[in-house]
């Protein structure tokens, strides 16, 4: 295991130095360290910012295991799913501009979603294709913003890896796999088409009713397009990446190869106690336990199964941890467990080399589409976001804006908003435009909840994430990278939080 120990100057995230650091932190740096240690992890890196100010930078592990490149702030990643927070933004400068209203029906901006249909489901929990039932309403700018849209969206083999899946979600899932399969094989030419062909499928949920995690970012990718005559990337970059001073943040890989950390699998024997079935644009978050065997019970009725709990009679494994896959069939030698390398492939160049269909949300083929971006320049974006639309001296969002990004947008829903349109069909949660929002009496189950009311939250599939704690007015944010199949299950970042406040009360 490599451990960067650059001077302090060299040490700058976002523009900024950090403050030295005392002795209380070093247990802190220890636990951040172990996943590496460990190997379920190449490397990662790691950064703490408290009131705007850099407290902390991690940089351990390797970006390239096998050519033992080091992982750095630097290092480019795959943020996949992270890259909806970035276009939440754009949409927040539109309806700034006052092109976009949150109300505004989406049929306004795109007629093809007018008439929308909704798929049966029958007292089985199949959906009944041969029942297509009209909308109770139509889909509004803030069913996407907060997925409640009635889109979900289609499995993706290659960030899913080895699991198995039930009868019922391939059944809901298979409505999008097709459009997989044609970004895969590059029938598909831009995200104008895209969002085109998705607007002759039906809907899975009544919009407003259910939260389904999906495609709903990339169709407000879509109408940032309509809405300024750019294509998607072209405004991020001249809105917010170059005004930010982003300069390695792209949906392409422009700069050179060695710089893009490699994408590792590991996988445990059993995926955990709650998962969160996201099709296609983000690997589902779960917690890793090793069993020999269990099976997934879908928990939430409805669209597409955005819920499940695994149950059933589940032994010990005799391994101590299982994180990764030894067969064959992922790249092992069928023996021993290891990382196993999923892009690039040795020898091979990445798929990010040329993006199929950039994707607002992170990804619509089975591997790639979203942003590649580094520690160093999402923090940018972040401390923008959440310092009241500015960072150092640059502004992307104006004050009100910005507060809006930050809110509960799924209390905007109406004056009584089931809990089925909340993430985890839980009251205790809402959804801001920088992703999950612990509200009173959230979740304390552990993992990524740990039930302190105004964290906001969100994370990638390739184990990408951050958390921001307003934390009684000395605000803290901390961001974990690392490019790691299947996504943590929020413990990581979780803990790193936790560790930071307990610092402060020193």
């Amino acid at each position: 295991m490599v451990l960067r120990r650059p001077s302090r100057a060299d040490r700058s995230v976002a523009g900024l130095i950090p403050a030295q650091v005392s002795e209380s932190w070093t247990p802190l740096r220890r636990r951040l360290q172990k996943p590496v240690q460990k190997g379920q992890w190449p490397g990662l890196s790691a950064c703490v910012f408290v009131s705007q100010r850099l407290r902390l930078l991690e940089e351990v592990g390797y970006a390239d295991v096998e050519a033992k490149i080091p992982m750095t702030r630097k290092t480019l990643m795959r943020i996949y799913s992270m890259t909806k927070c970035v276009v939440a933004a754009a949409v927040m400068q539109l309806l700034e501009a006052g092109q976009l209203k949150l109300d505004d029906e989406l049929a306004e901006h795109l007629p093809s979603f007018r008439n929308v249909k909704v798929v049966a489901e029958r007292d089985d929990g199949m959906p009944d294709f041969d029942r297509l039932l009209p909308s109770r309403r139509p889909i509004l700018i803030r069913h996407l913003l907060t997925h409640t849209s009635g889109i979900s969206c289609g499995l993706a083999p290659t960030l899913d890896g080895p699991r198995q899946r039930t009868a019922r979600e391939r059944a809901w899932a298979g409505i999008y796999m097709p459009l997989v399969r044609r970004v895969d094989q590059g029938e598909i030419k831009d995200l104008a088409q895209w969002v085109h062909e998705l607007a002759q499928l039906p809907l899975v949920s009544h919009p407003g009713t259910h939260y389904g995690y999906g495609y709903s970012y990339d169709i407000l990718g879509h109408i940032i397009e309509l809405k300024s005559g750019q294509k998607l990337e072209s405004y991020l970059e001249a809105h917010i990446f170059k005004p930010l001073g982003m300069r390695d943040t792209s949906f392409q890989l422009a700069s050179s190869p060695r710089r893009l950390s490699v994408l590792y699998r590991r996988y445990g024997v059993l995926v955990g106690l709650w998962s969160f079935v996201s099709f296609g644009t983000c690997a589902a978050f779960w917690f890793e336990r090793p069993v020999k065997t269990a099976k997934l019970v879908l928990h939430a009725p409805g669209a597409g199964g955005v819920f499940g709990r695994v149950a059933g009679d589940a032994e010990p494994s005799t391994e101590s941890h299982c994180t990764y896959t030894k067969s064959k069939q992922w790249g092992s030698d069928g023996r021993h467990f290891r990382l196993v390398r999923v892009d690039p492939k040795k020898g091979a160049r990445s798929r990010w080399a040329k993006c199929l269909v950039p994707s607002a949300g992170g990804g619509l083929s089975s591997l790639e589409g979203g942003l590649l971006s580094t520690m160093d320049d999402y923090a940018k974006f972040l401390l923008a976001v959440t310092s009241g639309g500015e960072h150092c001296g640059v502004r992307i969002l104006s004050v009100q804006s910005a507060e809006l990004m930050m809110s509960d947008l799924s209390s905007l829903l109406g004056s009584r908003v089931p809990s089925s349109a909340r993430p985890y069909d839980d009251a205790g949660l809402g959804l801001s435009g920088i992703g999950e929002l612990q509200r009173q009496k959230a979740p304390s189950w552990g993992g990524w909840f740990d039930g302190v009311p105004g964290v906001r939250q969100w994370g990638g599939a390739a184990s990408c994430a951050f958390k921001f704690d307003p934390n009684k007015g000395q605000p803290i944010l901390v961001m974990v990278m690392t490019q790691a199949l299947p996504q943590d299950d929020g413990t990581t970042i979780t803990t790193l939080l936790k560790d930071v406040r307990e610092v402060l009360r020193l």
